[in-house]
């Protein structure tokens, strides 16, 4: 795949630069998506010209963990907005629970005898049940 600069005519950021590759795979993804749609759905062609093309590598994302300094201040910053939203948030690390799992939580999920919450609603609709610490 040849690498294309982006240019732009007003100049700006990222001017003269290489697109990276996984703002080139966001594109691809884009443009197989609209691709599909048009086949499967509105029956404008048959094949989608995307599927041969292959994604590009991308580096291993960055993992970023809080210092204790800053999971202080966010403890204390969120407890002065709502105690709902320090709960929330304490239940969210405690847990690993998605933010939909959390706040889509209710008293009945959490078993007190075993230390554990049921998550029912989880994003791939399988419940899953975990220890809190």
């Amino acid at each position: 795949m040849e690498s294309t600069p982006i240019i732009r005519e007003k100049g700006g950021n990222g001017n003269g630069k290489m697109r990276s590759n996984a703002t080139v795979n966001r594109y691809l993804a884009t443009l197989s998506a609209v691709f599909t749609h048009c086949m499967a759905e509105l029956f404008w062609m048959e094949v989608n010209p995307c599927t041969p093309v292959k994604f590009l590598r991308e580096p291993d994302g960055r993992e970023r963990m809080l210092t204790l300094e800053e999971w202080e201040r966010l403890k204390v910053a969120a407890n002065e907005v709502s105690e709902n939203l320090y709960l929330a948030i304490i239940l969210a690390v405690g847990t690993g629970g998605r933010k939909m799992e959390v706040w889509g939580m209710n008293a009945k999920q959490i078993e007190w005898k075993r230390d554990t919450v049921t998550f029912d609603k989880t994003k791939r609709d399988v419940k899953r049940t975990v220890s809190i610490p």
